[in-house]
């Protein structure tokens, strides 16, 4: 939300959920009030995650567009549930074809830090998750004083399930790998890669990467060899730099050039 509310007012917005299943939630529209509302009743979280078949969806979108600026903005951990339509490398060569933009917003270190407390054996117990008034509305019997005990926080518990700690294993694994991923596609494509440490600093990247977005220059050259006379899917790299000492340039480090087809 503080991503879109942060945009041009001139911006078209689409929003995507990748959970269970790929789901438009909002086509490209100028309403920011809409996709915030959107955010807001429609999001989901999932036992899946389809990305990759998200990311081709994504592409899906752009095609409804004329050419122009894209950019696609992944908020994500990268990690991917077997059994997609896609696997990820033929994701993400339909997005390096789309030439749009790859920004990432990655919660792998968010979610690290969980994951650092759930793969510890002895843990301090916190209370149940029984409601409070529950426990508050038992008799006062003192046959129910050992369920007001267990109620209340203290002591430690003990976690030996091999089985759950393998699975958290897998997923800090997976993480690391889509890590890599993610970091790679969005710097070939001229796109930001954020890893914020909170929750707090997610929030804050959002606007960020939206007067990142808005800052960008379209910058065009004439090529040796003409884009139409290229073979469809043909990979172009090019190198952007500046002759001001000290500036950063930011740009896409390849295009894809589509050549007319060829009989």
């Amino acid at each position: 939300k503080n991503l879109v509310s942060a945009l041009n007012s001139q911006d078209q917005v689409s929003i995507l959920q990748v959970s269970d299943r790929v789901e438009l939630l909002q086509d490209w529209t100028l309403d920011f009030k809409q996709g915030a509302q959107v955010l807001d009743t429609k999001l989901l979280s999932g036992k899946r995650a389809r990305l990759s078949d998200g990311l081709v969806a994504a592409v899906s979108q752009f095609g409804e567009l004329p050419v122009g600026s894209r950019h696609l903005v992944l908020i994500t951990d990268g990690v991917e549930t077997p059994g997609g339509k896609l696997d990820r490398t033929e994701a993400v060569k339909r997005v390096a074809a789309s030439n749009a933009v790859v920004h990432v917003i990655s919660y792998t270190s968010v979610s690290r830090e969980t994951l650092n407390d759930a793969r510890r054996i002895v843990r301090d117990r916190n209370k149940s998750t029984t409601p409070d008034e529950v426990v508050n509305s038992l008799p006062k019997d003192p046959g129910y004083e050992h369920i007001r005990r267990l109620h209340k926080p203290g002591g430690k518990t003990i976690d030996l399930d091999p089985e759950r700690l393998r699975r958290i294993r897998e997923y800090d694994e997976a993480m690391r790998g889509a890590e890599w991923q993610l970091k790679f596609l969005s710097n070939e494509t001229g796109g930001h890669f954020s890893l914020p440490e909170s929750v707090d600093e997610m929030i804050a990247d959002g606007s960020k990467l939206a007067r990142l977005i808005d800052s960008e220059y379209v910058v065009t050259y004439k090529p040796k060899q003409a884009v139409a006379s290229a073979p469809a899917g043909e990979v172009r790299r090019i190198v952007v730099v500046s002759r001001r000492i000290g500036l950063t340039v930011v740009s896409r480090r390849s295009y894809v050039a589509v050549g007319k087809p060829r009989i």
